[in-house]
């Protein structure tokens, strides 16, 4: 796994799961690519390569992240589920962004009713009850904690775009605490800036620039009926 974040000080040319990057001093010319297409950047060195929650690529259409089981898991109160989400790049120069790559395919999807629902990114992703090892590259684990409710549900959404990134032993990212409350009718979760484990130090936190246009999404809770199945995926 490569190391993030990361400071690209002379001539490079990396691959990070679908991201790619080139970056030739003499020129002072960046090319940084993905499956959704390339950009050139004249600028100096240095160039900072930062982790960031998968909403960036291709565009900014919500902060919300749905993070879909493999098969409906029964959650109740005291109990912690650990998911991955993958992660986006973010480079950037004195701390602007001038570039934003995507290390996988996006998609998404409604989430909730079509009147009242939101979009968010949909992630497919495994449960487990204690935390995995590691994720693998180009993921990020995410820790949610039920603070209220039991059921069996399909998937949790969050809010990504309020997310701190963490780094453990490894390397291995980590997104902030989430905790979510269940009910027959909705899932609330909140996102934290709180450490998932003890011991992780922080390397980033929100915002990622332009996130957070869109006043519905801005808040840190997310709250969605239930009975998202009935709605279709939006694939990019």
């Amino acid at each position: 796994m490569i190391r993030l974040p990361a400071v690209l000080r002379e001539r490079a040319k990396l691959e990070i799961c679908d991201a790619r990057l080139e970056y030739d001093p003499e020129t002072r010319i960046l090319v940084a690519c993905d499956r959704y297409g390339c950009s050139e950047v004249e600028t100096p060195e240095p160039l900072a390569l930062l982790p960031a929650p998968p909403i960036l690529r291709p565009f900014t259409l919500t902060q919300v992240v749905y993070v879909e089981f493999e098969r409906r898991v029964f959650v109740e109160k005291g109990e912690t589920v650990w998911v991955k989400v993958p992660i986006d790049i973010e480079i950037a120069r004195r701390g602007r962004p001038i570039a934003r790559l995507s290390t996988g395919k996006a998609k998404y999807r409604l989430v909730g009713s079509l009147v009242e629902g939101v979009i968010a990114r949909n992630v497919r992703s495994s449960v487990w009850r204690s935390p995995p090892g590691e994720a693998g590259e180009c993921w990020a684990l995410a820790a949610i904690t039920i603070q209220k409710g039991a059921d069996a549900v399909e998937g949790i959404p969050f809010n990504a775009g309020s997310s701190y990134i963490y780094r453990g032993e490894g390397d291995q990212l980590y997104l902030s605490k989430v905790l979510a409350t269940i009910t027959p009718q909705t899932i609330d979760t909140r996102t934290t800036k709180d450490s998932p484990l003890p011991g992780l130090k922080r390397i980033r936190g929100p915002p990622y620039g332009s996130p957070g246009r869109i006043t519905a999404l801005t808040q840190t809770a997310v709250v969605v009926e239930r009975g998202w199945r009935l709605w279709p995926y939006l694939r990019s």
